[in-house]
């Protein structure tokens, strides 16, 4: 049997691990949140710090899960999975706004005793969706120009050069 193929037969296998980075952290929110109260403000905005807070090991999912479809050449994997994180941080920062829309009208009614806890518990949760979104536009990025065909015309070359390039060789 090929030494390569041999070494390398249980990477796909891997996709499942990533997936599972991806949809626990859902299935966990979504258990915590049910039942769905869309018009409450505390609902609100307890569930989105509740959705930033389980970012973070969603963006290792989806991070193993690039990385193996760059390793397999699977470019329409890498693709989709460029798009999911592009489209994750567009969707962080309208989720922020919200998030800090109700930041202020809860704060009235937080009791002066419990007013440090909330703070920090907001803060906190903030601070992760801040950090989330550079990670989720530099994965995004750098996974949507590596999924480029040999030849095929990058449709985002800035990317490519300005937002950490992961490739150390010089472009012409």
């Amino acid at each position: 049997m090929d030494q390569n193929r041999s070494t390398t037969g249980f990477l796909p296998a891997l996709y499942a691990v990533a997936a599972l980075f991806l949809i626990a952290p859902t299935t966990d929110l979504i258990g915590l949140t049910w039942p769905v109260r869309v018009a409450e403000a505390g609902w609100r905005f307890g569930s989105i710090g509740l959705g930033f807070e389980k970012a973070f090991i969603q963006i290792i999912g989806l991070s193993m899960g690039m990385a193996l479809a760059a390793t397999l050449g699977h470019r329409r994997v890498l693709r989709s999975l460029a798009a999911l994180s592009l489209t994750a941080a567009f969707l962080i920062c309208a989720a922020m706004a919200r998030f800090l829309l109700d930041f202020g009208d809860l704060r009235t009614f937080v009791s002066p005793a419990q007013l440090d806890q909330f703070d920090a518990n907001a803060f906190r949760a903030t601070l992760y969706a801040i950090l989330a979104v550079p990670v989720l536009v530099v994965l995004g990025g750098q996974a949507w120009s590596a999924s480029a065909r040999p030849g095929e015309r990058n449709l985002l070359p800035e990317l490519d050069q300005r937002v950490i390039p992961l490739d150390r060789r010089r472009r012409s």
